[in-house]
């Protein structure tokens, strides 16, 4: 069971600092781009979230919205974008998948989409395999020349209807 909460400045330095062993240095955050940063994932109109464990670990993030597109996607068909990250030591533990469905679950709860969308980037097939299994498919790729040239997959799924228990 995951807890969501407000993601505050704090939590936001902390997982500025997370770092990915297999993803390429270019979709690390970057030193300079530090402050600019933290200030957009303080923006509420972003809705970012810390996610904690049980015992009240920070163990990721979330966010769900326009922060979690790409420049260069064509985001024009109605859905709910979301944007994760877990706790670099917690990946490759198992634990991809039901993160992934809490996250998904409050979104759905909050934001009451018909569609969630999500942006992966080519270079991170870890991610790409993980919204696979949760039933998201690819209908777009792209490649963005803002600051870097990557290309990015866009994949989408059909939101499920969340219930109160």
């Amino acid at each position: 069971m995951y807890k969501f909460s407000r993601i505050t400045e704090d939590e936001i330095r902390t997982v500025l600092g997370w770092r990915y062993e297999d993803l390429t240095h270019l979709l690390q955050p970057k030193a300079e781009n530090f402050n600019n940063d933290l200030a957009a994932m303080l923006r509420p109109e972003y809705n970012y979230y810390a996610v904690r464990d049980e015992q009240g670990e920070l163990v990721g993030f979330c966010c769900y919205g326009e922060d979690a597109q790409v420049f260069g996607g064509d985001y024009t068909a109605p859905a709910l974008d979301v944007g994760l990250g877990l706790r670099p030591d917690l990946v490759g533990q198992g634990r991809a998948r039901t993160f992934l469905q809490a996250v998904l679950d409050w979104g759905a709860a909050q934001f009451a989409p018909e569609m969630f969308r999500c942006t992966v980037a080519a270079t991170n097939p870890r991610s790409q395999r993980m919204f696979a299994r949760a039933g998201f498919m690819t209908v777009q790729r792209f490649a963005t020349f803002d600051t870097v040239n990557i290309d990015f997959i866009v994949m989408v799924r059909v939101a499920e209807a969340v219930t109160a228990a």
